[in-house]
């Protein structure tokens, strides 16, 4: 009767190891080290003598899984296949299923989803940046200014009626000679008043060299701030920080008001001293203006600070101007002319979209 129980109980030992043995192979099911990875080939340390069959799928990575391998090359002791992932030498792997691999192409095609849009992200940029440029340069537009010639008209005007004299005198000489009867070896011969002309033209270039280092240079470069300008100015900006068309939106309505093109005709302009003596622009306001559709002059509502300032040679300043607005509809265009800059004046026209 013993011994009958001795032997139940030995059966039921053998079952009962073999049971704790078999669910210790179960969770801990055989493992991998990856020989090599190149492209998506993968080379793994366990073979036919380990189990491992063609067909077969081994997951890369335990915790974190970074790829899956379909095996399709079998040895005694090692295994190739085909990568889906990522996969590292080193790298732990672990008999998989199908679906590892399903879950990894899906992966693979949205990120190559995701290059094709960034690229698709990127070229529509660089159209936005073209179309910023083109419209920024439709609306600007620049004239130099300068002092006239002996420092102002009337200098000028002086120096013109010198040299009518001294051409008169020299005419009159001439005539005399010719009245008197000299000979053209005598001291008002043709030849003589000839190099008398020169001598008088040189003078007059060597005043106008003088008069030259008394001039002031400016160049101005005025750019016309409209709404549309502003939108594609905030598209750029919103494309470049990946805004959401919402906030694209919200921008554009923020950069108006920031401008001020909401509220006034907007100019921004830029004075730069390309000349060698010193540019006093004081009182901004009133050297340049608008023109109305009747070409009367509009004061400006509002002028940059910086605008009002003395420029040394090379110096560079740029400012907003803001003018009521007063684009009447059906008008195409605007105009605005600057006034007494050092002596010189001139008009700018710019098209209204």
């Amino acid at each position: 009767m013993i011994t009958l129980l001795n032997k139940k109980l030995s059966v039921c030992m053998v079952l009962f190891l073999f049971c704790l043995g078999t669910s210790m192979v179960l969770a801990d099911p055989l493992k991998a080290v990856v020989l090599e990875a190149e492209g998506d080939l993968v080379v793994i340390n366990r073979g036919a003598g380990d189990g491992v069959k063609v067909g077969q799928t081994w997951v890369l990575g335990l915790s974190d899984k970074t790829g899956a391998v379909v095996i399709t090359d079998v040895r005694e002791h090692s295994a190739s296949g085909a990568l889906k992932g990522q996969a590292s030498v080193g790298s732990l792997a672990a008999l998989g299923t199908e679906s590892d691999i399903a879950d990894f192409t899906i992966d693979e095609r949205a990120q190559a989803q995701m290059v094709a849009k960034t690229s698709r992200d990127s070229e529509s940029l660089r159209q936005l940046r073209k179309k910023y440029k083109r419209a920024l340069s439709a609306r600007t537009e620049s004239r130099g200014f300068v002092t006239p010639t002996g420092g102002g008209a009337n200098m000028q005007t002086a120096q013109m009626m010198n040299m009518g004299v001294e051409a008169y005198n020299m005419y009159r000489m001439y005539d005399l000679t010719q009245s008197i009867g000299l000979d053209p070896t005598g001291l008002y011969n043709p030849w003589w008043l000839a190099a008398s002309a020169v001598n008088m033209v040189g003078s007059s270039m060597t005043r106008n060299k003088m008069y030259e280092t008394q001039r002031v240079r400016v160049d101005a470069e005025v750019v016309y701030w409209d709404d549309a300008l502003v939108d594609i100015q905030t598209e750029v900006a919103s494309a470049e920080k990946g805004l959401s068309l919402s906030e694209t939106l919200a921008q554009k309505v923020l950069m108006q008001r920031k401008r001020g093109v909401d509220k006034y005709t907007v100019f921004e302009v830029n004075l730069k001293n390309v000349g060698k003596l010193p540019a006093a622009i004081n009182n901004f306001k009133y050297h340049m203006f608008l023109l109305s559709a009747e070409g009367r002059p509009i004061s400006a509502s509002r002028v940059d600070a910086a605008l009002d300032k003395t420029l040394q040679p090379g110096d560079e300043v740029r400012g907003m101007v803001y003018f009521p607005k007063l684009t009447a509809a059906g008008q195409s265009q605007l105009k605005v002319t600057f006034e007494q800059m050092f002596g010189d004046r001139g008009e700018l026209t710019f098209n209204v979209k």
